[in-house]
C-alpha cells in the first residue's frame, strides 16, 4: 500500500507526538531508499553541487581536534571538484552517500546527502533525496532530545 504525502501540507515535526514521528520516519525512510535505489541501479551521475557551510565548519572543527584522523576540507573537496558524483549505499542499508564518479570507496570518499548543497541546477530527484535526508536527520535529533528529557 503506497501512501501519498500531501506536498502542500506543512508539517511541524517538533509538534508531533512520538507515534506520529515514528510514522513519518518510516514513510520518509521508504521514500529515501526507493529513490536512492532507482538512482544507484540506473547509474545516474550528477554535477558536484558543493557542500554546505555547516559541513565545511564541521570538517574544519573535526580536523583541528583530530588532525591525524580526518582529512582537511581541501582534501575532501579536491576529490569532488571538477568531478561528477554518484550515489551509493554507505555503511548501513539506510545510509546513502555521494562519492566521486570514479570512486568506489564509500568509507573514505563519501559525503552524507545532508551535507550537499542544492541550487537551481540540482536535479529534482537528487534535491528531493537531500531534502528527505535532512528531514530524517531532524526526526533523529528530535527523538534524541525527547529521549534525553525522560
Amino acid at each position: 500500500m503506497s501512501k501519498e504525502w500531501p506536498s502542500n501540507k506543512k508539517i511541524e515535526l517538533h509538534e508531533l507526538p512520538n507515534e506520529k514521528l515514528e510514522e513519518h520516519k518510516k514513510y520518509f525512510e521508504k521514500q529515501k531508499i526507493s529513490i536512492a535505489l532507482e538512482l544507484i541501479e540506473n547509474n545516474f551521475s550528477f554535477p558536484f553541487p558543493g557542500i554546505t557551510r555547516s559541513a565545511i565548519d564541521s570538517i574544519n572543527t573535526f580536523h583541528e581536534e583530530f588532525p591525524e584522523i580526518g582529512p582537511t576540507i581541501e582534501e575532501v573537496l579536491s576529490k569532488f571538484e571538477d568531478n561528477e558524483i554518484k550515489l551509493t549505499m554507505g555503511n548501513s542499508n539506510r545510509n546513502v552517500v555521494a562519492i566521486p564518479i570514479k570512486s568506489n570507496n564509500a568509507i573514505h570518499d563519501s559525503i552524507p546527502l545532508k551535507d550537499l548543497q542544492t541550487n537551481k541546477q540540482t536535479p529534482p530527484k537528487l534535491k528531493l533525496l537531500i531534502e528527505i535526508d535532512s528531514i530524517l536527520t531532524t526526526i533523529g535529533n528530535l527523538r534524541k532530545i525527547r529521549k534525553n528529557k525522560k
